[in-house]
Formats: C-alpha cells, structure tokens, sequence
C-alpha cells in the first residue's frame, strides 16, 4: 500500500513493506523510485535493554545482518558487516530473518528484520535513513507471547515520536517506510 500526502509541510510518501529485509529493501527501491531522499523506517523490535523496556521508542544507531556468520571460513566472529547511521549515534541493532529469542551478546541492543535491509539500501543509494523503532517483546522465551499482546498499544509511542521529529527530517521527499 502507497499513500503520499502532506505532514508539517513535508511531502510524504508512505509504503507498507511487510515483514523482512526483502520486503523492506523492495519498499525501499519504490521508494527511491519516486525520488524521497529521507527513508523512515517505523517499526517493532525486541530488545536486550534491561527491565521494563516495553513500549520505549529506540532510535538505533548501528545495523548488523544477524544471519550473517563467515565463522567457517576462519573469519573470527559473528556479524562482520555493519553499517553506522552518519547522523546520529545509538544503540546497536541486529535483523534476522525469524524471530529472536536468544542472546546475541552481552550488552544491550535490539532485534528487529528489517534495519539492516534499509541501512544497506541507503549507504548503497546515499539516502538519509532515520529509524524509528519500539520496543515489542523483550527477545526471549517469552517475546512471542509479549509481542503478540503488545503490538497494538506500543505502535502508538513510535507514531508520537515521528510527528515530533518529522520537522527535523525535512527534505525535498520523505518515505516512510513500515
């Protein structure tokens, strides 16, 4: 679904990607098509951030491809592509293609499928990325449960945030992306 309109004096184009980095990426390349030159991605994530983290908006600042693991070919460690936000720092955000419920690391981050996909698409074209994400489930034995009782009333904080930065994220095409 495409909807383009006006918020706070920006021109946006929104895009309903579905579920996954593929999913996102082709979201993205519409996107672009039509010459935004901000992609928003406005979405749920699972988290490793402490007690009481749902409902909390995120604003990540680093993506890792979670499925990505060159550790058979004597490459150390997991994870070895990763992509910085240029505008702003914050916390790490690893996308998989399936739900999370185990520990990726020590520390705190977020789990989400499709950061990675739209970071890359960005880099890759030059397009601000702006993420917006909130906390669904807590990304472990008990996130599938959470995330199917939360997912409703947590979506309402991300969409709050959003219209607050919106003004912030002015260019000559927004796309939101979620």
């Amino acid at each position: 679904t495409i909807r383009s309109g006006e918020i706070q004096k920006n021109k946006v184009i929104t895009i309903v990607s579905g579920i996954g980095s593929v999913n996102a990426m082709l979201a993205c390349s519409r996107l672009i098509s039509m010459g935004v030159d901000v992609i928003v991605n406005i979405g749920t994530c699972g988290a490793r951030l402490g007690k009481n983290s749902v409902g909390r908006v995120i604003i990540p600042g680093e993506f890792y491809d979670g499925e990505f693991d060159l550790s058979a070919f004597g490459v150390e460690g997991k994870y070895p592509y990763g992509l910085n936000c240029k505008d702003y720092k914050g916390i790490k955000c690893y996308s998989f293609s399936h739900f999370v419920t185990e520990k990726i690391e020590d520390g705190e981050y977020i789990v989400d499928m499709e950061g990675y996909g739209i970071a890359c698409m960005c880099d890759f074209y030059g397009i601000r990325f702006f993420p917006i994400k909130v906390v669904s489930d807590s990304s472990d034995n008990n996130a599938q449960e959470e995330f199917d009782k939360n997912l409703k009333s947590v979506m309402n904080g991300v969409f709050e945030t959003f219209e607050k930065i919106i003004g912030s994220l002015s260019g000559t095409g927004l796309g939101v992306c979620n």
